[in-house]
């Protein structure tokens, strides 16, 4: 510990640390050697394969200075990160990053574990745009239904065609979990979400379809006895009512007619 050693030359303790083979001692206590030897330095006397694996020993201080810094393979620190199952790190300070193939990340972090599997759900649309092939893999995996969660990351995605798929497979409980941020998808598939049971969740959710779709929407769902009643739950959901449609739920729910009442909805 020389931190409380002010006359000591810490650029040459660091060097000597370097060269007996600990460049993890260097880089855990950057804030000791930093003044006297800057990172940059540090790297530079680094074997060139060895800069990105030392990084991995103190990600928190260095990676928020990545793009400062020269030499570095950031490709090759992204595969590192994502391989020791530091993905989150990665995702953090994606900005810092340059010129990094965002398929073939995905990729990699599909082979990954659990951990992994999380941080592609919640960081997925960072990512965008995807490709389909992308989409596939993930599809595949199972973390899939972090493509339903986040749809709009894959723009050439046929929507439409990957619900139906995931019905016709009897993955319903993906499409249920999937949160509805369906922004592009017909009609005719929200009655196939409304002929698999799931009235509840697409009236809850009436917001994330594309707002064209809601009038035929709200058709849909007052042309069945469940589709009514979930639809007279969520009303405060809807943007805007025709008057039979209107009518038709006041005559079925005595809470929908009071919500109507005090709304502006036609």
């Amino acid at each position: 510990n020389i931190a409380g050693f002010g006359d000591v030359d810490r650029k040459a303790v660091a060097l000597k640390i370097i060269e007996r083979g600990d460049i993890q001692d260097v880089i855990k206590k950057l804030e000791v050697f930093e003044e006297a030897f800057p990172l940059q330095d540090i790297l530079n006397v680094i074997d060139e394969d060895m800069r990105e694996r030392a990084i991995l020993y103190n990600p928190y201080a260095i990676l928020p200075h990545l793009s400062e810094l020269t030499g570095i393979d950031h490709g090759k620190l992204s595969y590192l990160l994502i391989s020791s199952g530091r993905s989150g790190d990665l995702f953090s300070h994606l900005d810092k990053f340059q010129g990094l193939d965002k398929d073939d990340l995905v990729r990699l972090m599909v082979t990954r574990g659990d951990a992994g599997k999380r941080v592609i759900a919640e960081r997925l649309e960072s990512l965008a745009p995807l490709s389909n092939e992308v989409a596939q893999a993930l599809l595949e995996s199972p973390s899939g239904y972090a493509v339903l969660r986040s749809p709009q990351a894959f723009p050439n995605l046929d929507q439409d065609e990957l619900i139906r798929s995931l019905l016709e497979k009897g993955q319903r409980s993906w499409v249920r979990e999937s949160g509805f941020n369906f922004r592009n998808i017909t009609i005719d598939t929200v009655k196939l979400l409304l002929e698999n049971k799931m009235e509840s969740d697409v009236a809850n959710r009436i917001r994330n379809f594309d707002s064209a779709l809601e009038p035929e929407i709200i058709d849909a769902l007052l042309s069945s006895k469940a589709g009514t009643y979930s639809l007279s739950l969520y009303v405060d959901r809807v943007s805007t009512l025709t008057s039979d449609q209107a009518l038709k739920l006041i005559r079925y729910s005595r809470s929908a007619a009071e919500t109507l009442a005090d709304s502006k909805l036609f």
